[in-house]
């Protein structure tokens, strides 16, 4: 049994913001050790030690998430921090010197090994190496000339159409913003945000206006005939959904502007899977969560359903734009 328990929780500062070290307790709470430090591997982290028992360590992470995303928003100094933990995993002494050759560690010390910038707790007797993951040549990307690139977009033909166009603009600042390290729920958000931005306005075709128009003019007859005021009052709340009814929802719209953008490699769950991102969207939006399975399964596929759009709309294809599709 372990004496006490200890929580480290990585972070990493997007904007080059730089802290001092600290070791120290809160005035009410003396008991916990706290420390913030930066790192070997060029991030900073929380240590909260003493901590009685595993559950109540295992909490402290929702304490330090939320913490630091106080502190990112109300000093606009934005980081990346993980809300969830991640168990170390036991190093087996005969894999030692074979992980130690890897990741160019010493291993001989270690008890228990995780990966990457992720929270973690140890009992106090535990010894866990936190690894930094580097991965490379995964990605393929053609060449690109930056200043050729740069100046192909400042000297375009249609800049001034292309940059007066507003839907565009906010697309593109969406787009860029999930290059940012940052949840991927949050990136997910922001994508489906984008593609939201280049639908085009759509409205019923004139047939169904004048329908939708001819019922309002009846609910309005209604409302000033009825002598129940329970009744006009309902009959008002009616009328002004209708408002509603001028064009088709924005998931329709969505479903629409993805057939519009279709892959070129066939796929026949195409508008299944946009349709179910839209509903993910939702959930995570209003209800706070969604299923994290069914995210990264779509997630890929609205990505590039943006890429396309954007493209398009950018007349990037024609243009014979070297960047290939790559996941954010």
């Amino acid at each position: 049994m372990h004496e006490h328990y200890v929580l480290h929780y990585p972070f990493k500062w997007l904007s080059g913001f730089e802290h001092d070290n600290f070791i120290g307790e809160w005035p009410s709470e003396p008991e916990f050790k706290f420390e913030l430090k930066k790192t070997v591997h060029g991030d900073s982290e929380i240590v909260l030690g003493g901590l009685p028992n595993r559950p109540f360590a295992e909490g402290c992470v929702f304490r330090c998430w939320f913490a630091l995303m106080c502190f990112s928003f109300l000093h606009h100094r934005p980081c990346k921090a993980e809300l969830a933990l991640s168990e170390p995993e036991y190093v087996d002494p005969r894999l030692k010197g074979v992980l130690g050759q890897l990741f160019n560690s010493d291993f001989s010390e270690v008890d228990s090994k995780v990966l990457g910038m992720v929270p973690y707790v140890r009992g106090s007797g535990e010894r866990v190496k936190r690894l930094k993951i580097t991965i490379s040549g995964t990605v393929k990307r053609d060449a690109v000339d930056v200043a050729q690139e740069i100046q192909r977009w400042m000297w375009h033909p249609q800049f001034f159409e292309l940059i007066n166009d507003s839907k565009l603009r906010l697309a593109l600042d969406l787009a860029n913003l999930i290059g940012f390290e940052a949840p991927k729920q949050a990136k997910f958000i922001l994508i489906i945000s984008a593609v939201e931005a280049l639908l085009p306005e759509s409205e019923f075709s004139p047939e169904v206006q004048i329908v939708i128009k001819d019922w309002q003019t009846t609910l309005r007859s209604k409302i000033k005939r009825t002598p129940i005021p329970e009744e006009a009052k309902e009959l008002q709340l009616l009328l002004d959904k209708t408002a509603f009814l001028q064009s088709p929802s924005i998931s329709a719209r969505f479903k629409s502007f993805a057939s519009a953008h279709s892959p070129t490699e066939p796929n026949p769950d195409y508008l299944k899977l946009v349709s179910r991102a839209y509903t993910l969207r939702s959930d995570l939006v209003h209800k706070g969560w969604c299923d994290e399975d069914q995210m990264h399964q779509v997630y890929p596929v609205v990505y590039d359903l943006l890429r396309r759009a954007v493209k398009a709309r950018l007349g990037a294809e024609s243009a014979g734009a070297t960047e290939k599709a790559t996941e954010a």
